[in-house]
């Protein structure tokens, strides 16, 4: 579930990065937390130096967290791309078809007079998913991957804002509406709000 990965991250994560130079000083044995890949500078590669730093070790967990960017050039969509690419499916709560509740079906709900009423319609019944059921949705969930293959050595995953429950559907859909007017926030607004989707 969700709470596992949180879980093992906060447990077996011992030091962060968010510059080369903290990362320069994080010894090989230590697990490594790379946060927020756009943020480092274009000619360093922050996810290699933190996979170099951890050779020295067989088993060192190195985790690469950070808002995706657009493409081309995003180090954090192209890690994904590498890895085993899990991605976490809910049942409908009519029909019980798992699925990842995509941006693009909430998109298409939207009625931009009415971002209360955002919601998902399920790709198997067509029936309404309303934001009440998310907890017992995400409680049942689970993570697939499209390359279980890479599991072995590179685990990634990909997750929205759409599955926690701290923020609502409406929020996600004023902060779409309120991004689409304002060309230069789009990109920072979206990729927040809509990850790998």
């Amino acid at each position: 579930t969700i709470n596992d990965v949180s879980a093992e991250i906060s447990l077996t994560t011992s030091r962060q990065s968010n510059s080369p130079e903290v990362l320069a000083e994080v010894p090989e044995r230590d697990p490594v937390l790379v946060r927020d890949l756009f943020m480092y500078f274009r000619n360093l590669d922050p996810g290699q130096q933190a996979d170099n730093r951890s050779r020295a070790h067989e088993f060192a967990k190195i985790f690469k967290i950070s808002t995706p960017l657009v493409e081309p050039g995003c180090r954090i969509t192209k890690n994904y791309l590498a890895g085993s690419r899990e991605q976490f499916y809910v049942p409908c709560p009519h029909c019980a078809e798992m699925q990842v509740p995509e941006w693009e079906n909430m998109q298409q709900q939207l009625d931009p007079d009415r971002p209360e009423d955002a919601h998902f319609t399920c790709v198997a019944c067509g029936s309404e998913i309303r934001e009440h059921h998310r907890p017992t949705m995400v409680q049942r969930g689970e993570w697939r991957a499209d390359h279980p293959e890479r599991r072995r050595y590179h685990r990634s995953f990909a997750i929205w804002s759409a599955y926690s429950l701290l923020q609502s559907w409406e929020t996600i859909a004023r902060e779409w509406q309120k991004a689409k007017g304002d060309p230069a926030s789009l990109p920072a607004d979206e990729a927040d709000v809509v990850t790998f989707d």
